[in-house]
């Protein structure tokens, strides 16, 4: 494990030595998910195109005429939202829903960390999650992602 993306374990070894492997590993995955969230959780900017009954955003004519022939009152727009519900929050959402059902030692950080992402979906196509470019900005998320 020396070049494990978690060797600045915060466990001593007291507890490492009562403590499965699985418990390990994530006690180090919930350690680093709080260093995340003390540096603050990334939101990013997503483009949301939707049917609206007001305007809000740019108005996408040809689809505007398409959908709202007969409904007058209603806009199809595009609008860029920043907001946290994000592929690299969402795969953290995600392992974090899967970790709940495996631990004994943790359920209780680990709930309190899924209330953090209240906000965020979960992650319904990993591949596509896991393909997200990671920007300068999320460089403090690369050892909790990789």
């Amino acid at each position: 494990l020396k070049n494990s993306p978690f060797k600045k374990s915060q466990i001593s070894s007291l507890q490492i030595s009562k403590m499965p492997l699985l418990e390990i590993f994530i006690a180090m995955f919930l350690d680093e998910l709080d260093e995340i969230y003390k540096k603050g959780l990334k939101k990013d900017y997503i483009s949301i195109e939707e049917n609206r009954n007001f305007l809000k955003g740019k108005l996408q004519f040809s689809e505007h005429l398409k959908q709202n022939l007969v409904h007058k009152e209603r806009f199809f727009t595009q609008i860029d939202e920043f907001i946290l519900d994000i592929a690299p929050n969402r795969l953290i959402k995600s392992t974090l829903n899967l970790l709940k059902s495996k631990t004994t030692h943790h359920k209780f950080k680990i709930i309190k960390a899924l209330e953090m992402f209240d906000e965020v979906g979960f992650s319904t196509n990993y591949e596509k999650d896991f393909t997200y470019k990671i920007s300068r900005h999320f460089d403090y998320y690369e050892n909790l992602l990789s």
